[in-house]
């Protein structure tokens, strides 16, 4: 068989090899593919730097390049790789020492690396470093303070390094004013405080500060800024916070008063003395009660009032409670009845109120729910809502739609004891009263049962009460 020249030389043809690239590390000069790693930061993937990568078709490429060493690791983010390169990972040496007052003491070195790693280190050790400017925090896990700084590692350098860790001071100013300012630290626990105008000492480190004003009755936290510490290093704010004053409006001393932050409900004044309060801008809410403050219709007498306190603004608070004046009366027929008038709630119906019948009282202007209470213990509701308006006077009318019996026993042509039971034909109540006692009762059929004092029954029957007719009824225990 004979094959031709031009397919003898297509099987001849090596295959073809997929698209890669190299990057020869070299470390101090020296090459280092084989304690070298390469790692692309998109998928995690990885070769040793010996290797030709197979990723040219994904170029350029972000890759991270860690070279092991006898006295530690290097690690450099390479970022926009096009194609091959010749990296060269020159490392310096350095040596950081810590002292607080005057003497080393065993701390903690973080090194950021190029891939946000920490890396931690001890004082007095010997750390390899690419040369360049390095992010280098002391740490004092004692005192808990920290220590930002940078340093510069030359290749091929040794550089030994002392960091001072003595504490400084801290201070806050609040235009004059008496108070006191709290520092907080990074985590957000407190680290001391101090009197205003005086010196906190702290250890280096970042904090927050917030200050208060004694003459603050709601003791407010004003923010007076964050600092950043240097080791033997000084710090000063100053801020000028102004109060507000709010002031009892009224000749008549109030009962009962408490104050309320609007946005969260806290109580932060409770019955204050004096009149004239000092207190942090705000919005508020401000309940009192007056000694003379007793109308029907206000929960326990209390008024509430909102009020927005400005930066050294006064504000006036207390007001005289609006109301109107009420007779409630009851009669049955054209006869007073007494009782109790029950003033009720109009969301729930509960009885917010009483006073007595033919009373004059004080009652909060609105819409009310109104009842009578008889002495006999009958209810007497009011049809109609009782409306009340600010400054007027009102009277409520009521009926006893009902009738009197009364039955006496005589004995000897005299009033005697004994009882009388009378029952209802319609609904089976059942009521009891003693010789010559009366009854209101609703119109209708009644059966009715006299006994005289020594037991003997002196008469039965039924009795028709008829609206508006009283009757006087006797009976004989002869």
């Amino acid at each position: 068989m004979i094959i031709p020249a031009g397919l003898l030389l297509l099987l001849a043809a090596p295959a073809k090899q997929p698209a890669s690239f190299k990057v020869d590390v070299f470390v101090n000069g020296g090459q280092s593919d084989r304690i070298c790693s390469i790692v692309r930061l998109d998928n995690g993937v990885g070769k040793a730097a010996k290797e030709q990568l197979p990723w040219a078709a994904d170029l350029p490429l972000d890759l991270k390049v860690t070279c092991r060493r006898s006295t530690g690791e290097v690690m450099k983010i390479v970022r926009g790789v096009k194609g091959s390169m010749r990296l060269d990972l020159r490392v310096g040496y350095l040596i950081v020492w810590t002292k607080r007052e005057g003497s080393k003491f065993r701390s903690r070195l973080d090194f950021e690396l190029p891939s946000g790693e920490i890396a931690t280190a001890t004082p007095g050790a010997q750390v390899p470093l690419l040369a360049g400017r390095w992010s280098l925090r002391v740490v004092d896990p004692k005192k808990r303070g920290f220590f930002d700084t940078f340093v510069t590692v030359k290749a091929g350098e040794t550089r030994e390094l002392t960091v001072g860790m003595d504490v400084g001071r801290v201070r806050v100013d609040l235009g004059g004013q008496k108070g006191q300012f709290e520092a907080f630290d990074v985590e957000n626990k407190s680290r001391g405080y101090a009197p205003a105008g005086q010196w906190l000492e702290l250890p280096p480190g970042r904090y927050r500060l917030e200050a208060s004003l004694d003459e603050d009755l709601v003791n407010h936290r004003w923010p007076a800024g964050e600092i950043l510490l240097k080791p033997d290093g000084q710090a000063r704010q100053s801020i000028r916070p102004r109060l507000a004053t709010l002031r009892w409006g009224l000749d008549e001393a109030y009962a009962g008063l408490r104050v309320e932050r609007v946005s969260d409900g806290d109580v932060v004044l409770d019955n204050p003395p004096g009149d004239r309060w000092r207190m942090a801008p705000g919005d508020y809410r401000v309940i009192y009660r007056l000694s003379s403050g007793d109308i029907a219709g206000l929960v326990s007498g209390e008024q509430v009032e909102e009020v927005t306190l400005k930066p050294g603004a006064r504000r006036k608070v207390g007001k005289r409670p609006e109301f109107g004046r009420v007779i409630a009366r009851l009669t049955r027929g054209n006869a007073p009845i007494y009782g109790m008038v029950e003033l009720l709630s109009p969301k729930n119906g509960e009885v917010i109120s009483r006073f007595p019948v033919g009373q004059s009282v004080r009652v909060a202007p609105g819409s009310w729910p109104l009842r009578v209470v008889a002495s006999d213990g009958a209810i007497i509701p009011s049809r109609k809502l009782l409306k009340v308006r600010a400054k007027g006077q009102f009277v409520v009318d009521l009926k006893r739609r009902q009738s009197r019996l009364r039955l006496t026993m005589l004995k000897a042509g005299q009033r005697s004891s004994g009882t009388w039971l009378i029952t209802s034909k319609s609904n089976g109540k059942k009521r009891q009263a003693v010789s010559g006692e009366a009854m209101d009762l609703d119109p209708g059929r009644y059966e009715l049962r006299a006994v005289c004092a020594n037991g003997r029954t002196s008469s039965t029957g039924e009795v028709i009460v008829e609206l508006g007719v009283d009757q006087d009824q006797e009976t004989l225990c002869d």
